[in-house]
């Protein structure tokens, strides 16, 4: 059995750990309050307001120290650090959930921003729910993937692995987004039929 393989089959060891805890690890709904990018932006009147916030992001990297662990969710937008004390979060969900997580896993977490000692700025986690469990594992430690053929393959992983890739797609997007809406306002309409047409009404 090769280490991929290994490791899919602990992940589906791990799913059926929620699933035997009562836990739904594909929930139809997460009703969030802030993208993390806002959060960053914003994080000062946050922070001095005490506002209870509600984040989701894919879990970028994990890492345990006793009674407290440290993961960084990254949404899209902006990568942020979240903190689990457990004993603001409780033993049950800290000893129950969070060994059943991995690399690659959609969290949302409810709870209050703070900076730690050394100035990161940070969510302080008081509720925890699993959005979607992932059975396959990411490329290594989330160094990007550079196989040329993998990454045309399998677009999927490029744009996880490589910010750049996604840059380029958003960057993309809003350039035909602009043009679109540049021509519509001026009264073209885009037709496709056997090659792509442009024709204006006057």
């Amino acid at each position: 059995m090769s280490r991929q393989q290994e490791e899919e089959v602990a992940r589906k060891v791990k799913l059926q750990k929620l699933l035997d805890a009562g836990i739904d690890p594909y929930p139809a709904k997460f009703d969030r309050s802030h993208q993390l990018s806002a959060v960053i932006s914003q994080f000062d009147d946050l922070l001095k307001e005490g506002t209870i916030i509600t984040v989701a992001g894919r879990l970028k990297a994990f890492r345990g120290h006793g009674g407290l662990t440290f993961a960084t969710i990254e949404d899209g937008t902006v990568p942020m650090q979240i903190a689990f004390h457990k004993d603001i979060l409780g033993e049950n969900i800290y000893d129950t959930v969070l060994p059943c997580l991995d690399l690659g896993d959609f969290i949302g977490v409810e709870g209050k921003v703070f900076t730690t000692k050394r100035g990161e700025r940070s969510v302080d986690v008081h509720k925890l729910a699993v959005l979607t469990k992932s059975l396959l594992p990411l490329p290594e430690k989330w160094h990007g993937l550079t196989d040329t053929e993998v990454r045309y393959r399998k677009r999927y992983l490029d744009l996880i692995s490589n910010p750049e890739v996604r840059d380029i797609f958003k960057k993309r997007s809003l350039i035909v987004k602009t043009i679109r809406s540049f021509l519509d306002a001026e009264g073209w309409v885009m037709t496709f039929q056997y090659s792509q047409k442009m024709q204006r009404y006057e």
